[in-house]
């Protein structure tokens, strides 16, 4: 499905898990605007490994990374992935898919790699690239390129990372319009009004 028909599930099954969680315990760090600035990151990554004859399958991708932190109880180290594949997994068998469909879906939620599972590389990476963030503690400066499961795929992956850090700094700085049910369809007007600075990014969000 294409990013404006995934924004729906998103906005009426998955935004509320997150909207909770920032009002319980999460500042900013692990609520909608992650999720939905992971959501238009994955499908950009996608498309590049698509472009290298790398088989992906976004919807798999989509779901994996959207509910990869929705079984947190605080920020910081993740104790929760277990609970987090667990709310995927029944999610996506409640939805109608197969057993078999959920459980490769759900796992991709940890953090263990296949030796060659390209799906499982762009949630990987999607939510390594995410944390580009001074919040976090990791931030830009630390950054480290050779970590990531597409750091050997992709050549111009330095290109793309240069789109993403401004992408996330900048709505870092206006994070209160991507707090709710919203967050994800007002991301992608943001993006599609500045398509010069982020043309990769744009591109995702029309496929």
């Amino acid at each position: 499905m294409n990013l404006k028909e995934f924004e729906n599930i998103y906005r009426l099954d998955i935004a509320p898990i997150y909207i909770e969680h920032q009002k319980n315990f999460d500042d900013g760090i692990h609520g909608c605007l992650h999720i939905s600035r992971s959501l238009i990151i994955c499908r950009a990554l996608c498309n590049k490994l698509k472009a290298v004859g790398c088989e992906v399958d976004i919807d798999k991708i989509s779901f994996a990374v959207a509910w990869h932190d929705s079984g947190r109880k605080a920020n910081l180290t993740d104790y929760w992935e277990s609970l987090s594949k667990e709310n995927c997994y029944n999610w996506l068998t409640i939805m109608g898919y197969s057993n078999e469909y959920a459980e490769y879906v759900s796992n991709m939620i940890l953090k263990k790699c296949p030796k060659k599972d390209y799906n499982f590389f762009c949630v990987y990476d999607t939510d390594c690239l995410e944390i580009i963030r001074p919040s976090t503690g990791v931030g830009v400066f630390n950054f480290k390129q050779s970590y990531l499961r597409c750091n050997h795929i992709l050549p111009d992956y330095a290109d793309f990372i240069k789109e993403i850090i401004p992408f996330i700094t900048e709505t870092e700085s206006i994070k209160e319009n991507f707090k709710d049910e919203n967050a994800l369809i007002n991301l992608i007007g943001y993006i599609q009004t500045n398509k010069n600075i982020f043309p990769t990014l744009y591109d995702a969000t029309l496929t």
